[in-house]
């Protein structure tokens, strides 16, 4: 009997330890990549408070555990130091792991506890912003930064005042350089001095690191100075870094050398085949908008080098990223595809915007070029022309509606890959500055741009036209024309046999409705009709090749918007359905 009572105890005492371990904390491995990607979030906020000067990053993460209640919640310590990297609020912070840490600095230890919601681990592909319900942090005092360095005679040291008049000068001075030497017809504006050094030498030698942009003012007369304030950054600018080297000399500034560099457009992180680069996975809010934080848009910020002229642009731009991020989610919550939409380059820019700087007027088909015969062959199950040597790189058509421009060329530059066996990268900007039936960065179709490259007798290289986006005066020379056309066809609607054109034929010219594609970030693309007519073509792109993948047919679209956009700058659409309409509208040149 006592045997008895001792095994129930026992029992019973397992029981209550089950039962008292259920939702308690458990240690989580350092080793965890999750817990670097929230040690990381958490330093971000940290980043982005109100006063910080210096850009932080991760020392080391010292414990970690997790409670599994209603989702997940994560306890955290770990240490954090400042870098040599400053950082400006209303400015770009720099990627930190590019940034060496200030070894004069002390670190700062912080606990930060964070909340994850249960149905980011129901769906594994659904992006997890995770929620901060605490963070503290002890503040060691800082060393002042203009005695954290060590000066010698003829050495270079750091200038800690940034707004001194001789570095602003020189500063001046460096940027009216610098536009003097480029050819764009922008001016270059200064957005911050990053950095300054000065060496002493016969006079002195100032070396500067200048955070600049395209801006929307144009060159005019000798105007060649411009900052923020004065002359706002395009839409579409590329945050750039240059280091100049600056000799003074009896009040003489001469500029000795510069040389710029553009950060970044976006991160990236390797999936497990290392051959595949993929994006981040996309920021989505709720229905009504009130999870779409500010914090979010910073984030948002940092990972596409978005600069505003103005803090009141930039509060503009924030409730219009709101409003983007709800319909991203509607989009993504009716997706019968395998999509990922969410918070892409295009997130800052209203429906209007982005139509007008990237799209082209509603396309109409043209009932007079000839119909193509489909081969009579039993087309393979895949096919890609990218394996063919017939497909130049990924394009960018920049803020200029010219996408019909890039679906012509790279049509074309498929067809002469095939019967000239000679791939060559044609000007957009020729068809841009010369086509004058269609409207250049205004819209235009394939269909008519054909005909206008017969007229032109042929298509200079890309090297010898380069690319501009913008309308300009035509500067076309016969003499340097690469390629010709002799005809152009339109090619059947019925998607098995444009299948079957494409594996004989090459790739196809076509027009798609591309409201979902603001928003794309990869897999294979099936939004309904409601969000993607195809009564409504609105963007000229490319169909290279077809797969499947699992049960999913699906065609290979290269778009002209980058290789940061999309799938390695390629959009993945469902086969068969006539998805977006992009079936409506298929030709292609010829090419005897």
């Amino acid at each position: 009997m006592a045997s008895q009572m001792a095994v129930l105890v026992l029992v019973g005492l397992s029981l209550f330890v089950g039962i008292f371990a259920t939702g308690g904390w458990g240690n989580v491995p350092l080793h965890d990549p999750r817990l670097n990607e929230l040690t990381n979030y958490a330093i971000n906020k940290l980043n982005t408070k109100e006063g910080n000067v210096y850009w932080s990053k991760l020392v080391q993460i010292k414990s970690a555990s997790k409670q599994v209640v209603n989702g997940l919640r994560w306890k955290i310590t770990f240490s954090w130091k400042p870098t040599r990297c400053t950082l400006q609020i209303s400015l770009q912070a720099p990627d930190p792991n590019a940034c060496e840490f200030d070894s004069d600095a002390q670190e700062s230890t912080c606990t930060v506890e964070l909340y994850e919601a249960p149905y980011y681990h129901d769906q594994p592909n659904t992006p997890r912003e995770p929620q901060v319900t605490r963070l503290q942090c002890n503040q060691p005092q800082q060393k002042a930064k203009v005695a954290t360095y060590n000066t010698r005679v003829g050495g270079a040291h750091p200038i800690s005042n940034l707004d001194d008049e001789t570095v602003v000068t020189a500063a001046k001075k460096a940027v009216e350089r610098i536009n003097m030497a480029t050819n764009s017809m922008y001016l270059k504006s200064l957005i911050r001095i990053q950095s300054a050094t000065r060496q002493e030498t016969s006079g002195s030698r100032i070396r500067l690191k200048l955070a600049m942009g395209t801006s929307t003012c144009r060159k005019q007369g000798s105007q060649l100075f411009a900052t923020v304030e004065h002359c706002p950054l395009a839409v579409n600018s590329v945050p750039e870094i240059c280091s100049v080297s600056v000799e003074l000399w009896q009040n003489k500034y001469d500029i000795e050398s510069f040389s710029c560099s553009p950060q970044e457009e976006t991160r990236f992180k390797r999936s497990v085949d290392e051959n595949v680069v993929q994006m981040e996975q996309p920021i989505l809010g709720g229905d009504d908008g009130h999870d779409i934080h500010y914090g979010m848009f910073q984030s948002f910020k940092m990972k596409f080098n978005k600069i505003y002229a103005s803090k009141e642009e930039e509060l503009r731009r924030f409730r219009i990223f709101q409003e983007n991020m709800i319909k991203a989610r509607k989009i993504q919550s009716m997706e019968m595809g395998t999509a990922r939409y969410g918070a892409t380059k295009f997130s800052d820019l209203t429906e209007e915007e982005f139509r007008k700087n990237y799209l082209s007027p509603a396309w109409k088909a043209d009932n007079t070029m000839k119909k193509a015969k489909t081969p009579n062959i039993v087309a393979p199950d895949a096919f890609d022309w990218r394996d063919h040597n017939v497909v130049t790189e990924v394009k960018n058509q920049g803020s200029c509606g010219s996408c019909w421009a890039f679906s012509t060329t790279g049509n074309i530059e498929g067809q002469w890959a095939l019967k000239k066996k000679n791939l060559v990268s044609l000007s957009e900007q020729e068809l841009v500055d010369c086509d004058k039936v269609d409207q250049g960065c205004n819209g235009g179709l394939p269909s008519q741009a054909y005909k206008e490259i017969i007229r032109l007798g042929g298509l200079e290289g890309e090297t010898d036209y380069p690319y501009k986006g913008r309308n300009d005066k035509c500067a076309m020379e016969r003499s340097k024309v690469k390629v010709y056309i002799n005809d152009s066809v339109t090619i059947s609607t019925d998607e098995a046999q444009m299948a079957t054109w494409l594996a004989a034929n090459g790739p196809i010219s076509i027009g798609i409705n591309a409201n979902a594609m603001q928003f794309y970030f990869g897999g294979i693309s099936h939004p309904w009709k409601i969000f993607c007519s195809p009564e409504n073509l609105d963007h000229g792109v490319l169909i290279v090749g077809y797969g499947l993948k699992g049960s999913e047919p699906y065609w290979i679209v290269k778009n002209s918007w980058g290789p940061t956009w999309g799938e390695k700058g390629y959009y993945l659409v469902y086969r068969g359905a006539g998805v977006c309409g992009l079936n409506r509208m298929p030709t292609s040149a010829v090419v005897k």
